[in-house]
Formats: structure tokens, sequence, C-alpha cells
């Protein structure tokens, strides 16, 4: 059993099953490695905790499972890697309420409180696509 002080919004796997990673309310990602125990049940423990600016709405682990992606109202999405720690941020005019990799890895979906979807490109870390309310798609130098 994990313990937060407020809401959560959100939990996902890592693909190998190997962590668990749980966002919410109280702006913290905690990252849970799973180990059994000799009863059968699954026990938790924190391995990290992961501080944001405001609550976290979404989370999405990389499908090779070496990257999270991890979005909400403080309008920035962080990718970061299994050190912990923040790779790049991209940010965005409202609040991210949810974030999706591509199954190769090699772009991220974000999606905003203002209906506009982005597409990021991980390796240059920049957005290549925008989808806005009106259902227009534009390039990111358009």
């Amino acid at each position: 059993e994990l313990e937060r002080v407020d809401r959560v919004y959100c939990v996902k796997f890592s693909p190998d099953g190997t962590y668990l990673a749980v966002g919410g309310f109280d702006g913290m990602v905690a990252i849970c490695s799973l180990t059994s125990r000799k009863s059968s049940r699954t026990q938790l423990v924190i391995v990290t905790e992961i501080r944001r600016s405001g609550l976290v709405f979404s989370i999405d682990w990389s499908p090779d499972g070496l990257l999270l992606a991890i979005g909400g109202n403080d309008k920035s999405c962080a990718i970061v890697d299994q050190s912990w720690g923040s790779i790049c941020e991209v940010q965005r005019p409202t609040s991210i309420t949810c974030v999706r990799w591509s199954p190769d890895g090699d772009q991220l979906c974000i999606g905003c409180s203002d209906g506009t979807v982005c597409t990021v490109d991980v390796a240059s870390q920049s957005i290549t696509k925008e989808i806005t309310r009106s259902n227009s798609t534009r390039g990111a130098g358009d």
C-alpha cells in the first residue's frame, strides 16, 4: 500500500513491470519498485520522488521504459530518465492534461486543457505538429 497526501490522478506501470509511477494533487511523482514477498503479495518500495511545481495529471513510460513523461498544471511536460533527473521540459500555454509516447518512442504526444494537442520529437526536443480546437493541423514552422 502506498499512502499519498492527497488525491492520486495517475498511475502507470513501466513496460517491464519493475516500476510503478504515481502522481497527483501533491505535485509529486513517486517511483516505486515492485518487490514480491513470500506471502505472494507485492510490496511497493518508493525508490524516489520527483517534485513538480503543480498538480500531476498524467504520466507515461516510453516503450523501452527508459524515460518517463510527466504533465500537469505547471504548463510543462518533463521527460526524466532513470537517474530520475529531467532531461527535457516542453512548455505549453495551458495545463497539460495527458501525455502519451508513440509506439516507437521517438515522439511524445501532449494534450492541453485549451484543447490543443502537439507532438514532440524527443531527439530534437522540439514540437513538430500542433492540432488546435479548430481541427487545423500545422507544422511547428507554420
